[in-house]
């Protein structure tokens, strides 16, 4: 009897797994872009990149920018098919049709450090392009100690382990694998909830207990502090060989430019800092991002599989949604800037 009610449980298992996994693969979850927090999430979509073998993958990595996730206010629905690696895609598509898929694995707020570790696991599947975006807001003060060096620290979980943890870790990768519903539960979550349910639940909770706000508290707290905030933190920007990011982004050029590795588009959109107001130093980003231009360059002897893109506000039509991002027709814009870059390293890959 205990043996016909574990396979039983075990048969149910199985049976819901395979429900999720149709289900997730039926909407196109596995494909639509979501901002990575766990490291399950992580793995589900690196996954992506050994699907369809017969397409090749261009993989856009970044922050917020990349992501562009602040469309979802303005597109609603359809914000995920007007961030910048869709709009690439599209028209890639439209050149290429069938040849390649477009990877979005923009993470808010992600660093140098993250992005050299997205990299070194995303080379392993030997993509076509790399697009990744550089900005002077990676070197602000708050970013320069190890403690506050990365954006998602799972990210780095793997490193100066003990053998045991490292084991253990090892161990539930391979749980992952074998039960699919581990691995797409964090990915239903950040779907339609945005966050885990534990948050979302504090979420409700703070709201409720805070009570209706009046108009100038909701303007305090949804505009004018955030760009306080903002404010502050471009205005503590130094960059140089001297700033923690500084090292891991060296290790990132020089893992771009390593033999073997695919073409790369470091993109560099200027930013609309003017939008913070006097509270910004505008003297001193603008310095800062003449310090990260040299940086760069420095790095990069010459245009080559590794091109440095810089954009500025003029070729995006000033579409800025605010200082950082941009609407849905500056994204449009931007990516035919890229492509046109893009073409001729990818034109190899179009003829396989």
């Amino acid at each position: 009897m205990r043996w016909a009610s574990l396979a039983a449980l075990a048969l149910a298992l199985l049976a819901l797994n395979a429900g999720l996994v149709g289900f997730v693969h039926w909407s196109g979850l596995d494909s639509a872009p979501v901002d990575v927090q766990t490291r399950a999430l992580y793995e589900l979509r690196l996954q992506r990149l050994g699907a369809e073998q017969d397409r090749r993958k261009v993989v856009f990595i970044g922050d917020s920018l990349i992501r562009g996730a602040n469309l979802v206010e303005s597109e609603g629905e359809a914000w995920a098919e007007r961030t910048l690696p869709a709009r690439f895609g599209a028209r890639l598509e439209a050149l290429h049709p069938g040849r390649f898929e477009v990877l979005n694995l923009g993470i808010n707020g992600l660093l140098p450090r993250d992005a050299d570790r997205i990299v070194a696991d995303v080379l392993l599947a030997a993509p076509a392009l790399l697009v990744l975006n550089v900005t002077p807001r990676s070197f602000a003060a708050d970013f320069d100690s190890e403690q506050e060096s990365s954006a998602r620290p799972f990210l780095h979980e793997d490193e100066g382990r003990p053998a045991l943890q490292s084991v253990g870790a090892a161990l539930g990768r391979g749980l992952r694998r074998l039960l699919p519903i581990l691995r797409y539960r964090d990915l239903l979550q950040f779907h339609y909830l945005g966050k885990t349910p534990a948050d979302a639940v504090e979420a409700l909770v703070v709201d409720a207990l805070a009570g209706p706000a009046d108009e100038e508290d909701d303007l305090l707290e949804r505009e004018i502090l955030p760009l306080m905030k903002a404010a502050r933190r471009y205005n503590s920007v130094a960059v140089g060989p001297g700033h923690l990011q500084a090292k891991h982004l060296a290790s990132l050029l020089a893992r771009l430019q390593a033999p073997g590795a695919p073409p790369a588009l470091l993109l560099g959109l200027a930013e609309d800092v003017e939008a913070l107001g006097d509270q910004l130093d505008l003297k001193h980003y603008r310095a800062q991002s003449v310090a990260l231009r040299a940086l760069v360059r420095g790095q990069i002897p010459a245009p080559g599989r590794v091109r440095f893109v810089e954009v500025g506000a003029k070729e995006v039509d000033g579409e800025y949604a605010d200082h950082i991002h941009l609407t849905a027709a500056g994204y449009d814009l931007l990516a035919a800037r890229l492509l046109r870059e893009a073409g001729p390293l990818l034109e190899a890959h179009a003829r396989d």
